[in-house]
C-alpha cells in the first residue's frame, strides 16, 4: 500500500505531492496538468457566472422601479407629514391664550411707557381684546386638549407583492379589424345563432336537432343529433378552457358536450349537470358564459343573475332583475364574461340597444349606449358581445354593425361601426383563443373564419 501511494495514478510514475483537486497522489507534469483543468474549471464558472449576473442586471428593471416607487413614496410621506404638522402647529399656536395674555400685557406696558394718549374707539378695542382673553381663559380652562399621533395613517401601508408575472397582451386595433379578410367559408343549412368555440373546434348548432363540430379549417368533424324533447330547447352555447368543455344550455337543464380527442373518436359526448335547475319555474334559462372557474347564468329577460363555481357547480351569489336592469328594460340576449368583468346585451324601453358591464359582483363597471340603424319588424338581429384576445377589448354585433371597444381604463369608450362589405350580415362572433376570429353569417348562412394573428 505504501509503494502505491508513492505513485502517480495516472501514469506510475514516482509521485511528487498529492492533487487538492482529486486527492490523489500525482506527479509533477500531472498535477500541471490538474491545475490547468481546475483553471479551465473556474473559468467556465466565472464565465456562466459572470452571464447570470448580466442576466440579473437586464431583468432587474422590475426592482429599480419599485425602488424608485418606495423612495418617490417616502419623499411624499415626508411632505406630507410636514404638512401636517405645520397645519396642526398652526392650530395649538392658535389655542396658546398664555401667549396670546403675555402679547396683551406687553403692549399696554408698552403704551403705559410710551404715555401714549388714546382715543376713545382704541380704549374701547382695548376693552374687547380683553374681553376675549378672558373668555378664552374660561373657555381654556373647561377644555381638554389632546393630540392623536398613534392612529395617524397615510394612504394605508406599503404592500410589496410578489406573484407570477402577468402575460402583456397586445391591443387589437380597429384598423387591423377592418382589413381583415376571411381566410376559410363554409356553407351552413340554418340561420341559427347558436355557435361557440375553443381554441382547436367550433360547435354550432343546425337545425334545432343537430350539434356540428368543425376544425379550425372548417372540415366537418362530428354530427351529433340532438333530441329537444328529451334534452330541451338549446338557448345557448359557450366553453369552459377550465373544465376544456363545450357547454349546451336549455331552458331548464345544462349539458357538457366533450370535444373530440384526436386519436379517439369514440366516447360519451353529452352529460347533464344533475344539480342545474331553474330557481324559479315560471322562467327559464337564457344564456351562459365561463371564464376560469366562475360560471354566470342568465335567466329569460334577465329576471336573474346566477354565479358558480366551477369544477363543483355550487351557487355563489343571485342577482335579482331590480339589482342590476331597469325595470322597463326589454330584452337582454346575452350574457357573455372576460377574466375580470361580465357584459350583457340588452334592448331598453327605447327599443335601442346597449351593452352594460359589471364586475364579478354584478356592480356596474360601465355601460355602451349603441345607436342600432338596422331593425325590422321581426326583430330578428339582435345585439351579442364577446371578448377577444384576453385583453380586456370587447367585440358587438348588430346585423351590418360591429364595434369595438377599446382603451378600458377609460370612461368614455371609443368604437367605431362599419359596414362589413359584401353579402350576409353577421349574425355572432366568437374567437379561437388569440388567433383567430369565427363570424357567424347570415344571407347567406355560412362561417367566415378570420386570422387575427
Amino acid at each position: 500500500m505504501s509503494l502505491s501511494k508513492s505513485l502517480c495514478q495516472q501514469c506510475a510514475d514516482p509521485s511528487s505531492d498529492v492533487c487538492f483537486h482529486c486527492q490523489l497522489p500525482l506527479c509533477m507534469s500531472h498535477l500541471a496538468l490538474h491545475a490547468f483543468v481546475v483553471q479551465v474549471e473556474l473559468n467556465e464558472i466565472k464565465s456562466h457566472t459572470d452571464q447570470l449576473c448580466s442576466e440579473y442586471i437586464s431583468s432587474s428593471s422590475s426592482i429599480e422601479k419599485c425602488q424608485e416607487k418606495l423612495n418617490n413614496w417616502r419623499t411624499l410621506m415626508i411632505e406630507k407629514i410636514n404638512e401636517e404638522y405645520l397645519k396642526t402647529d398652526n392650530k395649538l399656536k392658535q389655542l396658546d391664550y398664555v401667549k396670546h395674555a403675555n402679547d396683551f400685557s406687553t403692549k399696554i406696558n408698552q403704551l403705559i411707557l410710551d404715555q401714549t394718549l388714546l382715543q376713545p374707539q382704541q380704549f374701547n378695542e382695548l376693552y374687547e381684546q380683553l374681553k376675549r382673553i378672558k373668555e378664552n381663559l374660561i373657555t381654556n380652562e373647561q377644555t381638554s386638549i389632546e393630540i392623536d399621533v398613534k392612529n395617524v395613517k397615510l394612504y394605508g401601508e406599503l404592500t410589496l407583492s410578489i406573484g407570477e408575472k402577468k402575460p402583456e397582451y397586445v391591443k387589437f386595433s380597429l384598423n387591423k379589424l377592418n382589413s381583415l379578410i376571411p381566410i376559410q367559408e363554409y356553407p351552413l343549412q340554418t340561420s341559427s345563432w347558436r355557435i361557440t368555440s375553443s381554441d382547436e373546434y367550433i360547435l354550432v348548432q343546425e337545425h334545432t336537432d343537430h350539434l356540428v363540430l368543425y376544425d379550425k379549417e372548417l372540415r366537418l368533424q362530428f354530427q351529433t343529433t340532438w333530441n329537444k324533447d328529451n334534452y330541451g330547447f338549446i338557448w345557448d352555447l359557450t366553453y369552459s378552457e377550465y373544465l376544456q368543455l363545450f357547454m349546451i344550455l336549455t331552458d331548464k337543464k345544462l349539458f357538457t358536450y366533450q370535444q373530440p380527442i384526436l386519436t379517439c373518436k369514440c366516447f360519451k359526448m353529452i352529460n347533464q349537470i344533475d344539480q342545474f335547475q331553474p330557481y324559479d319555474k315560471h322562467t327559464h334559462f337564457q344564456s351562459l358564459t365561463c371564464s376560469n372557474l366562475t360560471l354566470f347564468l342568465l335567466y329569460d329577460c334577465g329576471v336573474y343573475v346566477e354565479r358558480y363555481v366551477l369544477p363543483s357547480y355550487d351557487l355563489v351569489s343571485r342577482w335579482p332583475k331590480e339589482d342590476i336592469l331597469q325595470s322597463n328594460d326589454q330584452i337582454v340576449s346575452c350574457i357573455r364574461s372576460d377574466l375580470q368583468h361580465v357584459a350583457m346585451c340588452i334592448k331598453g324601453a327605447d327599443e335601442q340597444w346597449r351593452v352594460d358591464m359589471f364586475d364579478y359582483q354584478m356592480e356596474p363597471f360601465r355601460r355602451i349606449d349603441l345607436c342600432t340603424t338596422y331593425n325590422n319588424t321581426q326583430n330578428f338581429y339582435q345585439t351579442f358581445v364577446t371578448p377577444v384576445m384576453h385583453n380586456g377589448q370587447w367585440l358587438i354585433v348588430h346585423g351590418k354593425q360591429l364595434w369595438l371597444t377599446t382603451d378600458e381604463t377609460c370612461d368614455q369608450i371609443e368604437h367605431s361601426i362599419f359596414e362589413r362589405g359584401g353579402e350576409g350580415y353577421v349574425r355572432k362572433i366568437c374567437s379561437m383563443g388569440d388567433d383567430y376570429l369565427v363570424f357567424k353569417m347570415v344571407e347567406p348562412n355560412q362561417l367566415k373564419l378570420f386570422k387575427i394573428q
